[in-house]
Formats: C-alpha cells, sequence, structure tokens
C-alpha cells in the first residue's frame, strides 16, 4: 500500500504543479483502529507534509469494503479521492 501512494504522489507532482489545489480523501474500508488504518494514516501525514495539503482520513467500513470501493468508484477521476486497501 506504501509504495502504491508513493508512486502516486510522485506520478501527480510530476505531471501538474496545480495539484493537489484542495485535501485528498483518503478512504479505508476497514473499522478505526486497525493496521490498514494507522498505515493510511502515517501515509496521509506524510503525503499531507509532501503536498502541503491536507489528507483526511475516512474510514468506511462494511460490506466486505464495498462501501468504500463504491464511493471511489463514483468520485469524479481528479485524484482527490483515494481508497487504501491490504494485500
Amino acid at each position: 500500500m506504501l509504495r502504491a501512494l508513493q508512486g502516486t504522489a510522485h506520478a501527480a507532482t510530476a505531471t501538474t504543479t496545480d495539484y493537489p489545489a484542495r485535501p485528498i480523501r483518503l478512504l479505508v474500508p476497514l473499522v478505526a483502529g486497525g493496521l490498514t488504518d494507522i498505515m493510511a494514516r502515517l501515509v496521509g501525514n506524510k503525503l499531507a507534509e509532501t503536498w502541503g495539503q491536507g489528507v483526511i482520513v475516512d474510514n468506511r467500513p462494511g460490506a466486505s469494503g464495498i462501501i468504500a470501493s463504491e464511493i471511489v468508484a463514483k468520485a469524479p477521476a481528479d485524484g482527490y479521492t483515494l481508497i487504501a486497501v491490504a494485500m
């Protein structure tokens, strides 16, 4: 997960200079306090520091991750809604 988001951070900053212009929403499809949540918060803090823009960690547990996945799938494809998943 960490490597995937790092790659996203570098790719986004390399292609455009005005990204991000507003806070990023990082969805976690599991309950707060678990390993995925902790890692998402650590990565979110690092991204906020690197980008100079807030990263909001939003826990949306339920339906085996479908709730969070659906929110991300329906969000505009502008890079402001991300999802953290455990592999």
